[in-house]
């Protein structure tokens, strides 16, 4: 990230990464100017250790963005701001294919404007992922949709849990309100 603001001049920060599993050669690294809430996505190849050329890249935005696998990604859509939810970020879920511009991705989910945010995820299980959206209703409360060939089903959760992970198949979640 260094060598990269030195190169294009600017004063990058890490924001974290996603990167393909089980190989973990391909990330998607998360980088803003200064630190701003507002980062580009770019896909970064660990053998090589550079950013790949035609890789997968967002401008600078809220969006944020996950591995499905190596040609496919989910991003939450924050770029333009019909995509945007009051506090700026993705209110969009979308289905990303290499060789595609992101405009083009179909939509695969959108919540409502006044919504916190809405974003694509993955959790694995072993050798396999799960792909699911979230719809962040407050800072407190979601609703969780599980994503099967490009369709999303709600799950049947109450709004006050987190969705943790997955373990042999099964869901693992907290409960984010205090019990009397």
């Amino acid at each position: 990230v260094d060598a990269l603001s030195k190169q294009e001049g600017k004063n990058y920060v890490f924001g974290g990464s996603d990167c393909l599993h089980p190989e973990y050669k391909r990330c998607i690294l998360r980088i803003s100017e200064g630190g701003s809430d507002a980062s580009e996505l770019r896909e970064f190849d660990l053998d090589k250790k550079s950013f790949m050329k035609d890789g997968f890249f967002l401008p600078r935005s809220k969006s944020n963005m996950t591995w499905l696998n190596k040609d496919e990604v989910l991003f939450a859509d924050a770029i333009e701001d019909d995509a945007k939810t009051q506090s700026g970020y993705p209110n969009r879920v979308r289905l990303w294919r290499r060789g595609t511009k992101f405009q083009d991705a179909p939509l695969l989910f959108e919540g409502k404007q006044e919504d916190v945010a809405s974003r694509g995820f993955t959790i694995q299980d072993g050798p396999k992922d799960y792909a699911f959206i979230s719809r962040a209703l407050s800072f407190y409360t979601a609703e969780y949709y599980f994503l099967k060939q490009g369709k999303a089903s709600k799950l049947d959760l109450p709004e006050d849990v987190e969705l943790q992970g997955i373990y042999r198949g099964k869901l693992l979640f907290t409960n984010r309100k205090v019990m009397d």
